[in-house]
């Protein structure tokens, strides 16, 4: 709800950073993003965020929801199902590939959406993304591959 409706910045930071704790640790709370249909509202959130140290803050913290929830093969498929999830991560390695953690974070997040066997929109969304597809996947080869695992 905080999400959805808030528009202050300080409030929408505790509730993701809340959020990137909880789906860590909870089937549960994994469980409500999904059902109660949070994810597009992550992504939304994920792309209004610009190059400022709070919206990296934020971002940082919606990436691990994302990241949390990917780790878990009952939930990627909900982020692969998503019409622009492809598209708000290859964005962000575009504007944060200087950013380590934020950069590292969105190629981890990609990698297991396209490593799951119901990836088909994924992949026909990152094939429309020629430039950044080849970035992330030569970020693949690159040193922080290490940071990846």
């Amino acid at each position: 709800e905080i999400l959805h409706r808030d528009r202050h910045l300080s409030v929408v930071m505790k509730a993701c950073a809340a959020l990137a704790v909880s789906t860590e640790h909870s089937f549960v709370c994994r469980q409500s993003i999904v059902q109660e249909e949070a994810l597009p509202i992550v992504l939304r959130l994920i792309r209004s965020c610009n190059r400022s140290a709070p919206h990296m803050t934020l971002l940082g913290h919606a990436l691990r929801i994302l990241d949390n929830l990917a780790a878990d093969r009952k939930w990627v498929e909900h982020i692969c199902e998503a019409d622009d999830a492809a598209d708000v991560l290859v964005t962000q390695l575009q504007m944060f590939r200087d950013n380590p953690e934020i950069f590292c974070r969105a190629l981890r997040v990609l990698r297991k959406l396209l490593e799951h066997e119901g990836a088909g929109k994924v992949r026909v969304q990152c094939a429309q993304c020629n430039p950044a597809l080849l970035l992330a996947a030569a970020a693949l080869r690159s040193p922080q591959r290490a940071l990846l695992h």
